[in-house]
């Protein structure tokens, strides 16, 4: 046989991905291969991506003709797929029991509702990506499959910032999935009993609560709270307007706050503080009632009986006290805040004047003293301006104080007014500015009002 010079052989796979260098070996005389013939087979099949140069050498070494993996492309990534994160529970919600710092759990305080206040984060989109290229062994680039996109549908109280890759809220309140778009709901409804299921709620809302709200829970919300049920022993604070359809009975251990106007059946044994008007519609019985504007009790017994009750403007009732002389307290004409803060003012001037007598026996001392060291010269010239900021401050809160005591002695004849449209009872305390009376006969059918410094009874009007 005529002698023969062994050959390469380039072979490529079926996806182009990656090239294999085969050797025939020489025949007779002929010569095995070298790199420049590798080379030469390389070029001419095409091959121009993903070569290795040591695998070459490799393959000229071991001179097979099975094959040696020379060159690989590179395989494309594809994108991925858009992502939504929700910052809230989009399904059922989980109900996660909290500890305090001790580590106990408190078993009321379980969490059912989600709040979210205006212009918080409440989703945000990872956009799809375009994934990056391939390339084959022969130079050819592969495309890559981009990620797909999410769509997320938003309903009420909802926007997208200016790049579409966050969900914000417009309103505070609830969020959720309602019809599949991301919904902000201003009214959050439970439809049963706040109790250990539920535990205590605070909502940024509006917030309705159909059943009632059990013993040793706490119902709080930023809107108007509506209970169509009872109120046991429980705190509850509305921002805006409360609506309670049944009663509640305190037993000295419940607290109710209202930014608005309040409004029960009937309250027992609690402490009410409202901003605006309370309207009850059968009773008030021994109670701590503070109320900026008018108190009224008409409905039903219409019976305010024990108790202190306090009204900026006006006390309206069918009956008030007892038969049985129980004592009962009534305040109006001053709004109760003022008079909290003339209280507080009236302890800080005490503190302040304590305080300002301790300095200025001080200063006396040191004064005396010859020949002061540095550091006692130093504390004495503290001493002297502690005095003249306490005097200031002291001077400050007299002022404030004799508006207030204005007010007070002076209070608005038509708005100061207790209207009794039936009977107020012996045992029943008025006060009308700095003014006080204690009701001795049963009265029928009148108005109690403050004229020049004087409470007077009047005819019902």
């Amino acid at each position: 046989m005529p002698d023969q010079n062994g050959r390469c052989r380039i072979q490529v796979s079926a996806n182009n991905m990656e090239a294999y260098l085969l050797i025939d070996p020489p025949l007779g005389e002929g010569t095995w291969p070298i790199k420049e013939d590798a080379l030469m087979a390389i070029r001419a099949e095409g091959i121009g991506f993903g070569l290795d140069e040591s695998a070459i050498d490799k393959a000229l070494i071991l001179r097979s003709a099975k094959g040696t993996l020379i060159a690989s492309g590179k395989a494309p990534i594809n994108g991925k797929e858009a992502v939504i994160n929700f910052f809230f529970e989009t399904g059922v919600f989980r109900k996660a029991c909290l500890e305090d710092e001790y580590g106990k759990v408190d078993f009321r305080q379980v969490q059912t509702i989600q709040n979210v206040t205006s212009g918080q984060v409440i989703a945000e989109k990872i956009l799809a990506t375009p994934g990056e290229p391939g390339m084959d062994v022969r130079g050819r680039e592969i495309p890559a499959v981009p990620g797909k996109d999410k769509l997320v549908k938003v309903g009420k109280n909802i926007e997208w910032n200016a790049d579409g890759t966050k969900i914000i809220a417009t309103n505070g309140g609830e969020p959720t999935m309602l019809g599949g778009k991301v919904t902000v709901l201003p009214i959050h409804e439970l439809k049963g009993d706040v109790n250990f299921d539920t535990g205590n709620i605070n909502f940024s809302g509006n917030l309705v609560i159909k059943g009632n709200v059990e013993s040793g829970f706490k119902v709080e919300a930023e809107g108007d709270i509506t209970i169509y049920g009872n109120v046991d022993t429980a705190e509850i604070r509305a921002g805006g307007n409360l609506l309670i359809q049944g009663g509640v009975s305190g037993m000295d251990k419940t607290e109710i706050y209202c930014g608005g106007d309040f409004s029960a059946k009937y309250i027992e044994h609690v402490s009410v503080n409202c901003e605006g008007n309370i309207t009850i519609k059968e009773s008030i019985m021994h109670c701590q009632v503070s109320a900026d504007a008018k108190i009224i009790v008409e409905g039903g017994k219409g019976l305010i009986v024990g108790g202190l009750i306090r009204s900026g403007e006006e006390i309206s009732a069918k009956t008030i006290g007892s038969r049985l002389g129980t004592v009962t307290e009534l305040d109006v004409g001053v709004k109760p805040k003022t008079k909290q803060e003339m209280q507080e003012l009236e302890a800080q001037i005490k503190q302040n004047s304590e305080s300002l007598e301790k300095a200025e026996k001080a200063i006396t001392i040191l004064s005396k003293m010859p020949n002061l060291p540095d550091d006692k010269k130093e504390m004495l010239q503290n001493l002297i301006k502690t005095s003249y900021a306490l005097k200031a401050q002291i001077a400050e809160i007299e002022a404030r104080l004799q508006e207030i005591m204005g007010d007070i002695q002076n209070p608005n004849q038509d708005k100061g007014r207790i209207k009794i449209k039936e009977t107020i009872y012996p045992g029943v305390r008025v006060t009308m500015g700095k003014t006080t009376i204690m009701i001795q006969d049963e009265v029928k059918y009148a108005t109690l009002v403050y004229n020049e410094g004087e409470i007077q009874i009047q005819p019902y009007r």
